[in-house]
């Protein structure tokens, strides 16, 4: 399932980010709102870890196929999750990112209509 190979590489980075930080105790929250869009309605859903961050300057290009800054990384897992969210209409991002302090993805789908 598209959604799921999303989900599980966003929550995986996060959990091996928060490790990254020994001094202090990983935490991943997970939140979804429903939000409207060019009026439409959409569902947003938040996934935030308190790891050491990404610079500004990484807010795109980790997504790019190839790009790592985790060792070991292959550099796939972000290209291939944005891949996904895009074929099915929707936009993966950055929300915010803090160094030291943590990360914020963004992952916005359109909400399916009742008929």
């Amino acid at each position: 399932n598209r959604i799921d190979h999303v989900f599980e590489n966003l929550l995986l980075n996060a959990v091996q980010w928060t490790r990254a930080l020994p001094s202090r105790k990983g935490h991943v929250d997970v939140r979804a709102t429903l939000v409207d869009i060019d009026n439409a309605p959409w569902i947003r859903i938040h996934v935030t870890d308190n790891g050491p961050g990404i610079h500004c300057e990484m807010w795109e290009k980790i997504f790019g196929m190839g790009v790592t800054t985790r060792e070991g990384g292959s550099g796939q897992g972000l290209y291939i999750a944005r891949s996904l969210v895009e074929s099915m209409g929707g936009r993966l991002y950055v929300e915010d990112s803090l160094m030291l302090l943590g990360t914020t993805f963004a992952v916005e789908l359109p909400a399916a209509r009742e008929s």
